[in-house]
Formats: structure tokens, sequence, C-alpha cells
């Protein structure tokens, strides 16, 4: 297995390439795989992923939560039952997701770079990769769009 791109005290991530395949896919902005073990007993490995939900031609229109949307970090568990390795994705990912989390104002850089500092905090124990926690996610990354958003980060 390769080296995680980041460790913390709660786990390790591995930042995964955004290579797209299909017109669908044309949407990943950022995606990692998170291994946060004491998120949860059962589910060590979470996916966390950044899209736009701009329209993309031949793809359904995404669903926003709300019409200003325009992109959504969504935190998947891994299926402990299948092996996985960072560098062999695609992951079987459990349903239904743990986090999603729609945002707006900011630009496309600043959306991957939030993913990359949601991806830090859950290694470094900042956030938890689990349902349980959904709250923190929305208060964190709404926080988080708004310091970009004033310049101050």
């Amino acid at each position: 297995m390769k080296e995680p791109d980041w460790s913390g005290i709660c786990g390790k991530a591995w930042v995964l390439p955004v290579d797209p395949e299909t017109p669908a896919q044309l949407a990943g902005i950022y995606s990692a795989l998170i291994l946060a073990p004491l998120a949860h007993p059962i589910w060590k490995y979470h996916l966390l992923s950044v899209i736009s939900l701009r329209d993309i031609v031949g793809v359904r229109p995404a669903h926003k939560h709300y019409p200003e949307a325009e992109y959504e970090i969504g935190v998947y568990a891994v299926n402990p039952e299948v092996p996985i390795d960072p560098e062999k994705p695609p992951f079987n990912l459990l349903e239904p997701s743990d986090v999603v989390v729609q945002f707006h104002g900011v630009d496309v850089g600043q959306a991957r770079r939030i993913g990359e500092l949601t991806t830090r905090s859950c290694v470094d124990g900042f956030l938890v990769p689990d349902s349980d926690f959904r709250e923190s996610w929305k208060k964190t990354i709404a926080d988080t769009v708004e310091h970009f958003k004033q310049g101050r980060h």
C-alpha cells in the first residue's frame, strides 16, 4: 500500500486522482480515501469527495438542496468486506452517505481546498467522518466558506 498523503493522530488519508471516464465524472473536483479507525467500530475507511453541481451536457441535473448551491462534499463509508487499497479505486461504498453538505460562493480552486482542509481535519481529529457528526460538518464547511469569502483563508 502506498504511503498516505496525510497522517494525523486520528488517521491517514490518500488523495485520489480525479480522472473522469464518464460525463457524470466531469463534476469531480477532489477525492480522498480516509482511514479513521476511531470514527466507527465497523467502518474504518471513508471516501470524501467534492463535486461541482454545475450543469453537464448529457447528465441529469444535480439535485441541489437550495438554488444557489454550487458544490457538494460527500462522505461515504467504504464496505469493509471488500479489500481496500488506495491505489485501486473505485471502492465499494455504503449507502446512505454519512455526510452531504452543499455550499456556494467560492471558486473551484477554493472548493478543492475545502476538500483538502476537511480531509486533514479528519486525520487530525477535528472532524469525524460519520453520520453522527453531520451538524459539525455543516458548521465547519459554512465557516470555512465564509473565511474564503472574507479573504481570511
